[in-house]
């Protein structure tokens, strides 16, 4: 479930990054140029650059939420606790930046401390 959860901001940073290029600019250009722009531009709020930076930390955020739960590897109650600490923390964060990934979050987060149980 975090695997699938990390599709949600992924697919939004394809769309910021590869939808309406400019015919004067190649894919990586327009995809540069805006990374540029959201990351580093004045012009940019302090709002939406933390938004831009939550939606660049949540998938590398799942990514690792779905390896620690596939691997198993932190079966001590430590390993649980922190397991479902970040999963809260990732659906909290998920809420105001793509809020259907929250849902899977929140199904990863719970059944993936169900499991450390058993």
């Amino acid at each position: 479930l975090f695997a699938a959860s990390a599709v949600g901001p992924v697919g939004i940073w394809l769309v910021l990054l590869f939808v309406a290029v400019p015919s004067n600019q190649t894919e990586m250009q327009h995809a540069a140029a805006m990374l540029a722009y959201v990351f580093t531009d004045p012009a940019v709020s302090w709002v939406m650059r933390v938004f831009y930076v939550l939606l660049a930390v949540l998938p590398l955020l799942f990514a690792y939420l779905s390896v620690a739960n596939w691997r198993r590897s932190a079966s001590s109650e430590q390993g649980r606790i922190w397991r479902s600490a970040l999963g809260l923390l990732a659906t909290v964060v998920a809420v105001p930046v793509c809020w259907p990934v929250a849902i899977t979050a929140a199904m990863g987060t719970y059944y993936g401390g169900k499991r450390a149980e058993a």
